[in-house]
């Protein structure tokens, strides 16, 4: 205030006057003086907000430095090798000397199909959007439900457009590779962005030029979960702050995006790196995966995100409210404060800035743990969770590799003293032979012994130790080759149908509620402050619809498919409709598909007038002779049984007649000869009877072809006068419009 009275008065004064001039100068002076120390006090308030800010820093690092090194462990467990600590101590090694024995990656195979499960659940954007309006108002105002509903519409379109232009389905990719492997996937969010997009526009004169447009949009990223270091709470909501590292080498400094402090960004380039408590880290993760260290010569960039109170954000000029005067008897009024997103390098600001959504206490970060630590935000990669049986199917599988290469071979122990090879070479590679010396006694000299082969209990164990391993995965069911197996029983369908859907459930919840719904509330506050279409904005409620729909309609379409292979059994033929099971497959599948359905009645029209197919008549006609066939087989062997008791009958007869008289007929020729006449009549019959059926069959053959033909002849006669009708009707057609054309033409009314 004396400042602004001095110069008031000095600019008063005449300036001719020198004492005017004098104290004109002492003024400007005294202000340049005073504006100086004021930047001074504000660089060392600032310094002090750094060093503040580093402190809480490094006790964040440290906090989360043992989750980190779980992670590691995780990623080494993935890709096949021991924990860290397991594999400095002593490994049994094979029998050659390898210090590197084959492993088996039985759990990253296992990871990837939960990896590839998790983003099948979590793609094509699966949320929607509703007015946060009174269902009553609505639906006693049609027009106003319709008025809503399309700025609804309008906002959710624009906001799919954001996240495709922020590829935010490749951002959720690498979530769920780092929730597989290493327990906790991260996103951060909105940043203001600009997008510049280059459109083609023609100017008419068979030119064209692309121009570049540029718009302000949010920005929502993958982001490192090794690199985060938030608040230690249980919910990612619910810190107040957070802190992220860049590393970045010093061109990536200089070419920092505008709106950091050119002065401030050039004064850290001039001096050296120092990553701090962050080195230690890096090196103990370069040190668990077996990488040099690679951050030499890089700057930590840290961007803070978290609450400030009033005094901070004058410092960073970022406050323009008025603080809550102190009294004796207490204040109600909340103390002014609010959440600052802060870039800074060791004792450099580079940029200062409120969040960009005003109001919004929560860090800009989202994190996706299916399967969450006690009592923190951060989880647990499905290598970790198996470890143990890992450790296990690994150990046995190293103990059957080790005792089938001992035991595959005797082992021969030999004096070497005593002995001799012929070809003097000891190695034993085949056929040998040895010459004994001193006259030792082969039997004492060389003898040989078998190692018993015990590879087979190693193999169970190592058997034993996978089935743990899938049932602690829940990857037995759905994710392993026995999944396909059927399982014809109600109990065991049932059993698949809960299994699939515990830990699937888990996946859907915490996509639900710790990415999609705070993303997409974040991307209507953004729109609604930010944004430039007025007709769009409003208020609205976020669902998610992993849980809700997704994952509903996944167990859904499993309930189908297992459904349709238990009735695929012979037991239940002819019980279900399988028209209608084909539409219930259908209707759980993603696209259009009900649309290529045939309806039934035109299916069923179809079938009716479908033409027979050749190969079926020629299976028919092949039917037909086949059963023809058979009964002239049938015909000829009652004709070969006749004629075969006519002979008999015929012989009897003969026989009787060389009898002599006088000893008189034979009783018992003549029973012979009338059962064999009676024999002659049956067979006649019979034959009667055979010739009448293959009559049957053949006139019944010869009905059915022709019946065919002539079926085949009338659709083909049908076809034709359908075809012949559309010619007609085409050509009447074409016979109207040439006559309109000729019409218009002779009264002018034509072209």
């Amino acid at each position: 205030m004396n400042e602004e009275l001095t110069i008031g008065v000095v600019t008063d004064a005449n300036p001719a006057d020198p004492e005017s001039i004098e104290a004109l100068r002492v003024a400007v002076a005294l202000a340049e003086e005073m504006a100086k120390e004021a930047k001074i006090r504000k660089l060392v308030a600032m310094k002090n907000l750094v060093r503040r800010l580093s402190e809480e820093r490094d006790e964040l690092i440290k906090a989360k430095r043992d989750i980190d090194m779980m992670m590691l462990d995780s990623r080494r467990i993935y890709r096949g090798d021991d924990a860290y600590n397991d594999a400095t101590k002593a490994q049994p090694v094979s029998s050659d000397g390898a210090s590197n024995p084959p492993r088996q990656k039985l759990l990253k195979a296992r990871t990837d199909r939960w990896e590839a499960r998790m983003v099948e659940m979590l793609s094509a954007n699966p949320w929607s959007l509703e007015p946060d309006c009174d269902p009553d108002e609505l639906r006693q105002d049609p027009e106003l439900a319709a008025i809503v509903q399309s700025r609804c519409d309008g906002m959710e379109m624009a906001i799919k457009n954001q996240l495709k232009w922020c590829k935010f389905d490749r951002s959720i990719r690498r979530m769920c590779k780092d929730a597989a492997q290493i327990g906790t996937g991260l996103l951060m969010g909105p940043r203001n962005a600009v997008r510049r997009k280059r459109t083609y526009r023609p100017d008419g004169q068979q030119k064209s030029m692309m121009v570049a447009e540029e718009s302000l949009v949010p920005e929502f990223a993958e982001a490192d979960p090794f690199f985060f270091f938030p608040e230690m709470t249980d919910r990612a909501e619910k810190a107040e702050k957070a802190f992220y590292v860049h590393l970045m080498g010093r061109m990536e400094v200089q070419n920092l995006a505008p709106g950091f402090d050119e002065f401030q960004v050039n004064a850290l380039l001039r001096t050296d790196p120092d990553l701090g408590e962050i080195g230690k880290t890096l090196a103990i993760r370069a040190q668990y995966l077996d990488q040099k260290h690679a951050y030499k010569g890089r700057y930590a960039v840290w961007r803070y995100t978290g609450v400030l109170s009033r005094e901070d954000l004058e410092v960073l000029d970022l406050c323009g409210c008025e603080d809550t005067p102190n009294d004796d008897e207490g204040n109600p009024e909340p103390v002014a404060m609010a959440m600052a997103d802060i870039w800074f390098c060791q004792d450099f600001i580079l940029r200062a800035r409120l969040a960009p959504v005003p109001d919004d206490f929560r860090i800009p970060y989202y994190v996706f743990a299916p399967f969450p630590l006690d009592d923190l935000m951060f989880g647990i990669g499905m290598p970790m969770i198996a470890s143990d049986s890992n450790r296990v199917a690994n150990a046995a599988w190293l103990m059957a590799l080790h005792n089938q290469s001992v035991s595959s071979g005797p082992l021969v122990v030999m004096d070497q003293g005593k002995l001799q090879p012929a070809d003097r070479q000891w190695a034993l590679r085949g056929p040998k032979v040895l010459y004994t010396k001193d006259g030792g006694v082969p039997s004492e000299v060389i003898y040989a012994f078998n190692i018993p082969n015990e590879s087979e209990g190693a193999l169970r164990i190592m058997d034993r130790a996978i089935a743990i391993m899938d049932e602690e995965l829940n990857t037995s069911q759905w994710a392993s080759p026995e999944g396909a197996e059927e399982h014809q029983t109600a109990s065991g369908l049932a059993m698949i149908l809960n299994v699939r859907s515990i830990m699937q459930g888990r996946v859907a919840a915490a996509a639900d509620d710790d990415v999609f719904e705070p993303i997409i509330c974040r991307a209507i506050w953004w729109n609604n402050d930010h944004g430039d279409d007025e007709e769009i904005k409003g208020e609205y409620m976020v669902r998610p619809l992993v849980q809700a729909e997704r994952l509903v309609k996944d167990v859904r379409q499993q309930q189908a498919m297992a459904f349709t292979q238990m009735v695929s059994d012979p037991r239940f033929e002819g019980m279900v409709d399988n028209r209608k099971l084909l539409e219930m497959n259908v209707s759980q599948l993603d696209g259009q598909y009900a649309d290529i359905l045939i309806p039934e009645a035109e299916y069923m029209e179809a079938m009716a007038n479908k033409p027979p197919d050749p190969a079926m008549l020629e299976q028919q006609y092949l039917a037909v002779r086949a059963e023809t066939e058979k009964a002239k087989q049938q015909t000829e062997l009652v004709k070969a049984q006749t004629e075969q008791i006519k002979l008999q009958r015929e012989m009897l007869e003969l026989q009787l007649a060389s009898q002599p008289q006088s000893e008189g007929p034979d009783p018992g020729f003549a029973l012979k000869l009338k059962q064999l006449e009676l024999d002659e009549k049956e067979a006649d019959n019979a034959l009667k009877i055979a010739q009448m059926r293959e009559e049957g069959v053949r006139l019944i053959a010869a009905a059915r072809m022709a019946e065919t033909r002539q079926k085949a002849q009338e659709q083909a006669m049908q076809k034709e006068r359908e075809q012949k009708n559309k010619l007609m009707l085409k050509g009447m057609e074409l016979e109207a419009t040439a006559q309109e054309m000729a019409l218009k033409r002779a009264t002018g009314s034509g072209i």
